[in-house]
């Protein structure tokens, strides 16, 4: 989801001119654009734009789609294959990984990829990791990782795979088992684990540094007292002791607020404050209101704000208009906007979360002339999370702000731009009454819009679909590609076009 402002403002704004008349064979010059836009989701460029067209075309979840994942799922090379893979079970009516195709991968590394991004996307269920992690000649580096998701929904009952992980000469993955075997009440385990402290190898730090992350990542709270060792440890770097004293505050370990109070209290360097104030902020909801008396106290606006944003959470009182007014800042820091971002999307409650992302839809307004490039690409997050996790609330939240007519351009288009990423079934009678606009880069959005939704457009509207998907509209090729896909389901052209794509 995630992009450069920079890149979407050029996207917003990158329009070419087109004219009414259009030729005799815009058909067939429509469809092989369209054919063009699928193979090149399918070869891998240095420009990384060829993975954006893939994503763009897996948000379509379309089953008619599954002849090109199944050619990427055989591709060699392992990112086209991924993709392949997780785009194979999004387009499957129930969401099913293809196993078998998992199992046989016969490079360890890359088996580990497809599963572990198959877990990111929420696409292996618990009756399929259970599967895998049985599979015959499964690499154990790949056991590991599935007996994560099953420890996690406790349903794992296979000990030997731990322990023999955790005799592995990979360090890492030792160091995983280990953790592992110690969350489940190992005491031998964690012994061995703490001996990850004094070992001499110039990998240490950073595979301490990744098992702090997985144990913030699967939430193994029994990791606690060892991450507040390496938290208070003499000579420690600062990017391995704050995460080490964030998994400690996220674990509940009482000594942890009273090191951040030390060493909030013994530096004057304002962006270490920042970072220290960052990671209460994020942890707030496990900790002491009092402990965000230093932020409130300082005399920078942003230390205060952070402060006042961080104990509302803590005392959960009046939460969201402290986040707002932290956000709505004329300059507000981008990380303090992508927490919020994720704070209102994974823990606010609902009416919490609705008010801070539309303030965040609404910064981009509000903002000073410098922070507005990169305001935007959050205020179209926003949007997005709002029509995919409170589509009712964001029908009555954004309508307002698309009808009137004083609302910022490029914010609009960037409005428009969310409902295309949206699966919301909002998304329509959001559009419902809106005059229209004579902006073009709303008119081709509106149709791609209603295209993937499957409204029937009139002969002009096609005609115009058709142009997009030429390059004669938006420049996007991301959107092109979907635009391209919409107008061949329309005219019923996609069979031929994927024989096409593939005979190639």
């Amino acid at each position: 989801m995630k992009c450069y402002p920079r890149l979407i403002i050029c996207l917003l704004l990158g329009l070419l001119s087109c004219g009414s008349h259009l030729r005799a064979d815009e058909r067939e010059e429509t469809t092989t654009s369209a054919v063009f836009l699928l193979r090149s989701c399918m070869q891998m460029s240095r420009d990384g734009e060829s993975i954006r067209l893939l994503r763009a075309l897996r948000q379509l979840k379309d089953p008619d789609l599954t002849p090109i994942f199944e050619e990427l799922a055989q591709n060699p090379n392992p990112i086209l294959k991924i993709h392949g893979v997780l785009g194979l079970a999004e387009c499957d009516p129930q969401h099913k990984l293809d196993l078998l195709r998992i199992a046989g991968i016969k490079q360890a590394g890359l088996q580990a990829q497809v599963v572990s991004a198959a877990m990111d996307s929420d696409l292996l269920s618990d009756d399929e990791a259970i599967q895998l992690i049985n599979w015959p000649g499964l690499d154990i580096g790949v056991r590991v990782l599935v007996a994560t998701q099953l420890i996690n929904h406790d349903k794992f009952d296979k000990p030997e795979i731990l322990e023999e992980a955790s005799h592995s000469d990979n360090l890492a993955r030792r160091g995983f088992a280990l953790m592992l075997q110690a969350h489940l009440g190992n005491t031998k385990a964690l012994q061995r684990l703490d001996e990850l402290h004094t070992i001499d190898d110039p990998e240490r730090d950073h595979i301490r540094e990744m098992l702090l992350r997985s144990a913030l990542r699967y939430d193994l709270q029994s990791m606690g007292p060892w991450a507040m060792h390496i938290a208070t440890e003499p000579g420690v770097g600062s990017r391995l002791g704050v995460l080490a004293m964030k998994a400690a505050m996220r674990f509940k370990i009482p000594e942890a607020q009273a090191v951040w109070q030390q060493q909030y209290a013994s530096t004057s360097d304002v962006a270490q404050q920042m970072r220290l104030a960052l990671l209460v902020l994020r942890e707030a909801q496990t900790l002491s209101p009092k402990l965000f008396d230093p932020l409130i106290a300082s005399d920078q606006v942003l230390l205060r704000n952070v402060g006042k944003a961080g104990r509302a959470i803590a005392a959960r009182e009046q939460i969201a208009d402290n986040v707002i007014s932290l956000v709505g800042m004329a300059n507000p820091h981008p990380i303090v906007t992508l927490w919020a971002l994720q704070y209102a999307q994974f823990e606010a409650s609902d009416d919490n979360a609705t008010a801070i992302l539309l303030a965040l839809v609404l910064s981009f307004e509000n903002a000073g002339e410098r922070a507005r490039s990169r305001l935007l690409e959050d205020a179209i997050t926003a949007a997005h999370v709002l029509l995919d996790k409170y589509p009712e609330d964001a029908r009555i939240l954004l309508k307002p702000i698309l009808e009137n007519k004083q609302t910022d351009l490029l914010l609009l288009q960037g409005l428009w731009l969310a409902m295309i990423r949206s699966g919301s079934p909002e998304v329509l009678p959001l559009l419902d009454g809106l005059e229209p606009r004579s902006d073009i880069t709303i008119r081709h959005l509106t149709l791609l819009i209603k295209a993937r939704h499957g409204v029937v457009l009139s002969r002009n509207q096609l005609r115009e679909l058709a142009l997009v998907v030429r390059g004669g509209g938006v420049r996007d090729d991301a959107l092109r590609v979907q635009a391209g896909w919409a107008y061949l389901k329309i005219t019923r052209q996609t069979e031929d076009a994927i024989t096409r794509v593939l005979s190639d």
